[in-house]
């Protein structure tokens, strides 16, 4: 159950303020200098450092009985439209897709012993961009652009990507937060290559005519590792 909600006031809002009852842990934005065309980016509720812009909406999942709540208090003189906190959310892997000039999408990855491998709260659907769209898969095949998922060694987490522009594109990651004691590898299954993904890493690819450069099969990460502590509560802060 999808909802748009408009920002009420002639400000920002700082919607690590904004409340709700029965609503999701995840709220969307559309970024008009995301690709050529726009793209959806998702935020998590409580540790986005986002601030709404005056006239700006976001979209969210609500229950039959689920309200929200947007007060004067939650309005910001903050730079509206910040999408990136100054520092990393623990255990927290942050993935994006551009080119040489452009930003076309981007996806989460929380490792939290308290959360399921499955969809549940902490996730948020994957929403189709038009023209790249890239996610992680869940464990039950569900496309997740935020996955919040138990820590498990040497796993295999699948990441998928829907390509409507052929042309060269790199991954990089802005932010890495593994948790301690664990290693992240990123694998190109079509030309049996294996990286590890720290702060440096960056990955050029090129999609073409060939269905086996993009989909469901191409691209997948692996853990490494055992964790030295506890990895739970990952969005607490």
């Amino acid at each position: 159950n999808f909802v748009l909600v408009g920002n009420p006031f002639a400000s920002q809002v700082n919607m690590d303020a904004v409340s709700g009852t029965n609503i999701g842990s995840s709220f969307y934005i559309w970024d008009a200098n995301q690709g050529t065309r726009g793209a959806y980016t998702s935020y998590t509720f409580g540790s986005s450092s986002y601030n709404l812009p005056v006239c700006g909406a976001f979209v969210t999942t609500l229950s039959a009985n689920g309200s929200m709540s947007i007060e004067e208090a939650d309005k910001t003189n903050g730079t509206a439209g910040a999408p990136f906190k100054t520092t990393g959310i623990t255990n927290q892997v942050e993935l994006k897709l551009e080119d040489s000039t452009i930003f076309w999408d981007r996806l989460l990855l929380n490792f939290d012993d308290n959360a399921m491998a499955t969809v549940d709260y902490p996730d948020a659907a994957k929403l189709y961009n038009p023209d790249m769209t890239f996610y992680t898969l869940s464990k039950d095949d569900s496309m997740l652009s935020i996955d919040t998922r138990p820590y498990v060694a040497s796993e295999t987490i699948k990441l998928g990507l829907y390509a409507g522009i052929k042309k060269n594109f790199k991954f990089t990651a802005p932010n890495v937060n593994m948790p301690a004691g664990t290693k992240l590898y990123f694998t190109d299954k079509l030309l049996s290559k294996t990286i590890e993904v720290t702060p440096a890493f960056e990955y050029w690819f090129t999609v073409d005519s060939s269905s086996a450069s993009w989909g469901n099969n191409r691209f997948e990460l692996n853990t490494q590792g055992v964790p030295t502590n506890g990895i739970a509560n990952v969005n607490s802060s």
